[in-house]
């Protein structure tokens, strides 16, 4: 399955509670060969969530799955109560026979992140979930601060 978001914009509030939030994509879980496509595309809303990123809560996989974001930049205020990162919240595999591959190129957090656990500037991989992921960040900076009362990265 492809899903592709482009030259998009959320200026919205989005508010999970317990799950995981994200500015255009929730939480993908189960779905084999997942390709998602983020590019030329801003959230300037304030997310918050257990698991809360600016583009998406939460990639979390049993198969394989591919994302991809690219030129998009974040300036929302991003508060999870668990996992926060400025671009996406918690990435994951669940064991070593499928992978997670993300890139991001040419992107920005300039957003505030805040969490209870873990808050990271671009992604966050919690080390119950590193399993098989694969991730790629060029060209991108995080100017916005982080902070968290155990990790903040």
């Amino acid at each position: 399955m492809l899903v592709t978001i482009s030259n998009c914009t959320n200026n919205g509030i989005c508010t999970g509670g317990d799950e995981y939030t994200g500015g255009f994509v929730g939480y993908c879980d189960e779905n084999n060969g997942l390709i998602i496509i983020i590019s030329n595309t801003v959230n300037n809303g304030l997310i918050t969530g257990e698991c809360a990123g600016g583009f998406a809560g939460g990639i979390l996989s049993n198969n394989n799955v591919n994302m991809t974001i690219s030129n998009s930049n974040n300036t929302g205020v991003i508060t999870g109560n668990s996992v926060a990162g400025g671009l996406v919240g918690g990435i994951g595999s669940k064991n070593d026979h499928h992978s997670v591959s993300f890139s991001i190129i040419s992107s920005a957090n300039k957003g505030n992140v805040l969490a209870v656990f873990f808050a990271c500037g671009m992604i966050c991989v919690p080390p119950e979930n590193r399993g098989n992921v694969n991730a790629t960040v060029l060209n991108s900076i995080n100017k916005g601060s982080v902070n968290a009362t155990t990790n903040a990265y």
